[in-house]
């Protein structure tokens, strides 16, 4: 039991720690780029697209190509690499609880349709989403204990499994803003040691919880 839940704390931890660094990081390439299509203004607004008709054009060509890099970052790469980061660690750490056969290939099937609508509402902020994303996230959880062919318990038993995953959620969402907040402290060179020992401190009562829902779903 220790063994596992060390295993499981490591890589809840690593999961956590690196999701924040990725978002830290996309915010920063992101700010840069559209401070570079800024620089733009001044020459865009100097130019008389009438009399310079080529060098316009270029100007234009260059705005758009940033454009489009920022959109490819920001709705593909970004998406994308967190997906990945998700399915890796989290997908690794139930791995460890549940070993099951093909068990990873199942956890991403089961984890895509509540990250597509995570990032829809991320980008799309409205209350139909966000419903949406609860009723996905639900179904995601339970699927990551149970098969498929059981399905109709997220219904019969919902008064026993929703209330695990409003805890599992909230406590996820915690450790996330934890993090988040003890980063920001660390950039503006404030406190943030007791953030980050909270936040381990959270990050271990997440993994065991973990472990002791593989026997609340039997």
């Amino acid at each position: 039991m220790k063994q596992k839940l060390l295993k499981t704390f490591f890589l809840d931890l690593s999961y956590f720690l690196i999701f924040i660094f990725v978002l830290m990081v996309s915010r920063s390439k992101i700010q840069q780029v559209l401070l570079n299509i800024q620089t733009y203004g001044p020459e865009l607004n100097a130019l008389d697209p009438s009399q310079n008709v080529l060098e316009a054009q270029n100007l234009l060509n260059q705005i758009s190509s940033l454009s489009n890099q920022a959109y490819v970052f920001m709705f593909l790469i970004v998406p994308l690499i967190i997906f990945i980061l998700y399915v890796s660690l989290q997908g690794c750490s139930f791995y460890l609880l549940k070993k099951e056969k093909y068990y990873l290939v199942k956890f991403s099937l089961a984890s895509l349709p509540s990250f597509i609508f995570f990032t829809l509402l991320v980008f799309n902020p409205n209350i139909y989403l966000l419903i949406i994303l609860i009723l996905t996230t639900y179904l995601s959880f339970f699927l990551y204990f149970k098969e498929l062919n059981e399905i109709k318990l997220i219904f019969t038993k919902i008064h026993k499994y929703f209330p695990l995953y409003l805890l599992y959620t909230l406590l996820a969402v915690s450790i996330t803003s934890i993090f988040f907040i003890a980063y920001l402290n660390i950039v503006s060179g404030n406190s943030y040691i007791l953030l980050l020992i909270f936040g381990m401190i959270f990050t271990l009562i997440y993994s065991w919880y973990k472990i002791s829902l593989i026997k609340l779903f039997d």
